[in-house]
């Protein structure tokens, strides 16, 4: 069994029509203090030429809950699942307050798009494709349309991982790839920064996060290793992200470690 992946990097772009926008509202200097206090990346890196970050918020004990793109266009905005915008109210509303800004939602298109060239909406880049998001008032899309199972799949095999609202508060950032995809260890302290920093300098792994793929659903389950997410499924394949043991090895015929 054998996935073209390059097949599946083709150019392309997809309105995300479930996310939303959130604009942090008030004086940019107070939006930037706000942020570097609460999200895992370093806002710093933003720019006119750097518009988009992926980036999180974690919990005292180090549990990412809940995760976005941040980006600057004129100020700061934070998108992500509207079925997350709750949980990211609820986590930030009160520190947005002390900091004299507000989260108001806006109403604009979110797209995302799957270029061979690098742009300022460019958030991943791998020898596959890039990936980027961008916003926008009117939705002329120019390129291939895809779905929104090849886009999460399309994340997930650039080490992605877009996490579902059952899986928020679950996991630490190590143990989903988010201290290399998310994370920032030389920027200011954030919520849970002491115990991830622990982890990431004191901690040696017993483990690997591996992605993985095979024509069954069932043939992603074993019991040498655990999924860290829900099957997604693409062109008669299904993809996941998986934690194999040090102590345990696999050899599932069905069962392709990409």
């Amino acid at each position: 069994m054998k996935i073209d992946i390059h097949k599946i990097f083709e150019e392309s772009e997809i309105y995300l029509s479930d996310m939303t926008c959130v604009d942090i509202v008030g004086d940019n200097d107070n939006a930037k203090q706000f942020l570097d206090g609460q999200v895992t990346s370093d806002i710093a890196l933003l720019s006119d030429n750097n518009k988009v970050q992926l980036s999180s918020i974690c919990n005292q004990k180090g549990y990412v809950v809940c995760d976005f793109f941040l980006i600057w266009e004129e100020g700061f905005k934070i998108v992500l699942d509207k079925n997350k915008y709750p949980k990211l109210i609820s986590e930030l509303e009160i520190f947005a307050r002390f900091s004299k800004v507000e989260l108001v939602e806006s109403q604009v298109n979110i797209i995302g798009e799957v270029s061979d060239k690098k742009n300022e909406w460019t958030f991943l880049k791998n020898k596959f494709g890039n990936l980027g998001i961008k916003l926008s008032d009117n939705l002329n899309l120019n390129l291939p349309q895809i779905t929104s199972e090849r886009w999460q799949v399309l994340n997930l095999l650039s080490n992605n991982l877009l996490l579902t609202e059952n899986y928020l508060g679950k996991y630490r950032p190590d143990e989903i790839m988010y201290d290399d995809m998310r994370v920032s260890f030389t920027k200011g302290c954030f919520r849970g920064q002491e115990i991830i920093a622990r982890i990431k300098y004191r901690g040696k792994k017993k483990y690997s996060i591996n992605k993985i793929a095979s024509n069954t659903k069932e043939g992603l389950n074993s019991e040498n290793h655990s999924l860290l997410c829900d099957p997604l499924k693409f062109d008669n394949y299904y993809f996941g992200l998986a934690r194999f043991d040090s102590d345990k090895t696999t050899n599932e015929s069905d069962l392709i470690i990409l």
